[in-house]
């Protein structure tokens, strides 16, 4: 190897020049320029471009969608077992629903929240859980003003 700013002869060993102390730079020799290319040096992974990286979306929150239903499931039972009192044991379990909906919807909130779930699945959960208290109430309420106007209806009859 000779340096290439003043052509004084080095080893191969030497990264500066002894006479002028430029940085040598390694040049092929002749035996290294014909040698053949290894195989290690074309392996296929090394040419294969670079993968991209690929978050995967979260997995949807069933939990989110089932409180959902729910909500809306104890509106349509809570209106239907209090307006039509021939359905006798099915105006008890009326407000099941509803309280589900609202226990599935604060459960799926809160997970949602620490693993970092995806807003849609949040807000679902949201209004599943105010869907449910919503169906519950109106289940309590016309109950309420049935058991109010069974005692108004009595004491009229009475008189």
């Amino acid at each position: 190897m000779k340096c290439d700013e003043c052509g004084t002869p080095a080893s191969g060993e030497d990264l500066f020049c002894g006479e002028c102390g430029a940085i040598l730079t390694s040049s092929p020799t002749e035996e290294q320029a014909s040698a053949p290319i290894s195989d290690s040096v074309l392996e296929p992974s090394s040419l294969a471009p670079p993968r991209a990286s690929f978050n995967a979306p979260p997995a949807r929150d069933a939990r989110a969608n089932a409180a959902f239903v729910l909500g809306i499931v104890s509106i349509i039972v809570s209106v239907v077992a209090a307006c039509l009192p021939m359905f006798g044991l099915f105006a008890c379990i009326a407000p099941i629903p509803g309280i589900i909906a609202i226990i599935l919807g604060v459960i799926a909130q809160r997970d949602i929240k620490a693993r970092g779930g995806a807003q849609e699945d949040w807000k679902r959960a949201r209004r599943g859980m105010i869907l449910g208290i919503v169906g519950t109430a109106i289940y309590f309420v016309l109950l309420a003003l049935g058991i109010l106007l069974s005692i108004g209806i009595g004491l009229l009859e009475s008189f």
